[in-house]
Order: C-alpha cells, then sequence, then structure tokens
C-alpha cells in the first residue's frame, strides 16, 4: 500500500547522531522537489512541491521517514482530541529522539499497545518525541523498508563482554531482514578483529572464518568454530575459503570500491553463497553520490536483491544487503505491493 503525499503537505524524517548532513545532501541531490522546513536534532520535515507517493521515496541515511500528519504537544497527545484510525488493523510505533531514546511513561501507558511487531499490518501510525513536549505524528507504509521496527530499531542490546560495536552492526541486521542462522553455518567475516561481528555468529553457534591481519579477542580466537586466516584481504586467495560458504559479511578499512573488488574477488567460487552484508564507509560528503553506483554494481554481478541501509548502530557507514537467488524467500524485504491510500 502507497501513501500519497499531496504537493504542498510534509514528510518528516529521523536519521542517526551525526549524520544530518548526509540525510540533507542525499536528498537535495535525488530530491530536488523537497524543501527543507523544520530541524531539531535529528529529526527533519520536507515540504514537496509536487504530489508524490511513499513509493517514490527511497533515502538511505534516515531511519524513518513518513508522510507528516501534525505536531502535538504532550497534553494534546494525552487527550481524546487525538483519533487515529482503527489501531487492530493497522501498528503504532512510539519512539524517542531525547537523548537514551527514553519514552514517556505517560505518554506508553495512554495509547497501551505501542510498537508490537506486526508483519500482517500495511500502515503503521508514528508518534515521535523530539522535545519533551513535542511529538510529531506521522504513517508510514509497509512497502519501506525495515517498516516493522519503530524508527527502524530492533533494540539490540551490547553484551558487556563483546570485543566490539560491531557485534551490533551485524545482530541488527539479521533481526531487521529476518535472516535465519542455524548451527554449523558457514560465514566468512572480512576485516574480523578484534571480533564483535564473530562473537555474535559464534554466540549463534555459526562455523566463522574470519580474516584480518589484527589480533582476533580470545573469545573468538579460542574458540572451535573459528578459524582465523591471519592477514591482509587483498592476500587471501579464494583457495583459501570453502567453498560452501553461505553468508559473507564485511566490514573493511578500504574505500568503497576497493572493498567490494576485493569481496567480489574472493567469493566468485562461492557456489552456495546466499548473501553478503557488507559495510561501506562514508569518507566524504560526495560518497553519498556513489550509493547507487555501488547498489548497480552488484546487481551488474548477478545479485537479485540490493538493498542499502543505515543501521542504528552505523556511524559514518551504511550496510549493502546483497542476496543471491538462493537466498532464503522469509527474508524480510520491503513490499513491492502497490495499492493506492486515497
Amino acid at each position: 500500500m502507497t501513501i500519497k503525499i499531496n504537493n504542498g503537505e510534509f514528510i518528516f524524517l529521523c536519521c542517526n547522531d551525526g549524520n544530518l548532513d548526509l540525510l540533507k545532501y542525499e536528498i537535495k541531490v535525488k530530491y530536488p522537489y523537497l524543501n527543507l522546513g523544520y530541524s531539531c536534532g535529528r529529526f527533519l520535515t520536507y515540504k514537496t512541491t509536487k504530489d508524490i507517493s511513499s513509493n517514490e521515496i527511497d533515502l538511505v541515511f534516515t531511519t524513518r521517514w513518513a508522510k507528516s500528519i501534525k505536531k502535538v504537544s504532550k497534553k494534546q497527545l494525552l487527550s481524546q482530541e487525538i483519533n487515529f484510525p482503527d489501531l487492530t488493523a493497522h501498528s503504532l510505533h512510539y519512539y524517542s529522539l531525547l537523548e537514551n531514546e527514553r519514552l514517556d511513561d505517560e505518554v506508553s501507558a495512554f495509547w497501551g499497545k505501542v510498537n508490537t511487531l506486526n508483519t500482517e499490518n500495511e500502515l503503521y501510525y508514528n508518534i515521535v518525541q523530539v522535545k519533551t513536549d513535542e511529538f510529531w505524528l506521522g504513517v508510514h507504509a509497509k512497502e519501506q523498508k525495515c517498516a516493522d521496527f519503530p524508527n527502524s530499531n530492533p533494540q539490540i542490546s551490547l553484551p558487556e563482554e563483546s570485543p566490539s560495536r560491531a557485534y551490533l552492526k551485524l545482530a541488527e541486521a539479521v533481526h531487521l531482514f529476518n535472516i535465519s542462522l542455524s548451527e554449523n553455518q558457514k560465514w566468512l567475516e572480512l576485516g574480523s578483529a578484534p571480533g564483535g561481528a564473530s562473537y555474535f555468529l559464534l554466540q549463534n553457534k555459526a562455523l566463522v572464518w574470519g580474516n584480518d591481519p589484527a589480533e582476533m579477542s580470545p573469545l573468538c580466537a579460542l574458540n572451535k568454530k573459528f578459524i582465523h586466516i591471519k592477514k591482509p584481504v587483498q592476500h587471501v586467495t579464494p583457495c583459501e575459503i570453502p567453498t560452501d560458504i553461505e553468508w559473507i559479511s564485511v566490514d573493511l578499512n578500504l574505500n568503497p570500491k576497493q572493498s567490494l573488488m576485493e569481496v567480489f574477488r574472493i567469493c566468485r567460487n562461492l557456489r552456495f553463497l546466499k548473501g553478503m552484508l557488507v559495510t561501506v564507509k562514508i569518507v566524504n560528503l560526495e560518497h553519498v553520490e556513489y550509493v547507487q553506483d555501488n547498489i548497480n554494481w552488484a546487481r551488474d554481478r548477478g545479485f537479485d536483491n540490493v538493498i542499502a541501509i543505515q543501521l542504528p548502530s552505523h556511524k559514518r557507514e551504511y550496510l549493502l544487503l546483497l542476496l543471491n537467488q538462493s537466498a532464503p524467500k522469509k527474508i524480510r524485504l520491503p513490499s513491492n505491493k502497490i495499492q493506492t491510500l486515497v
């Protein structure tokens, strides 16, 4: 179901801390018909100067965008004057952009059943807390990326013992896209040190080949299901990688094009590969313009579905999810349904 946004109406957008400039630049390059309205912290509004629908907007550096309904105070939000449509047929997301993303207990209690995962609903109504007494209401469609999660955040906690925050990057992607992990599933991780993502996989009983010239955390290195290929990625040969690897996770400190070239060089003989999760660094603002080039580059190499998205734990980077035809059908992808909401 797509949502109509008429000429003169507004959308609102949320983004990760420190990435407001990336989002603004992406909108400027891709959607010049959107004009900046209001900005506060990680929250923006834009006014459209023509009629559009929700399936026309595909942004990487927003965690959630929605058609704006109105701005309200806490008093208004707790009154009877706010009427959402039947919430048995639609979901209600309430999330906060305040420090620590803390939710207001009174608002949560008043609105009752919020933030429950329901993959059947077509529309999601949003309550976004921007300030202590400033809330914005909006609506987004199921067809949008990670629509089922409030602000696209599955709320993964980083274990105290985790070697690094790379644990969160992979854990969030697995949860958001419903990638199933099974015992002895074979993963290759490029750029594995010190071991955050590998630790997540090992916790889920996967078999992990980790490539990095640096030392790995003992939590990984001493695990019998972990094999360390201790050399720069440029020196890894395809014959060092098992041909039945199913998934590849990549987080290399290389420029985006070189990183992708190394990945494709290594994986060309992997007959059972289902997909890759590639973290792409944004070195400077102009790299925002190369996102589509990277998507096209992956598609030209045979990947049927390619999705670019910024995860909640990302800094100046984004995820490229590359899926082969052999990828499980239950992976949660943006919907292709085109049913217009009048």
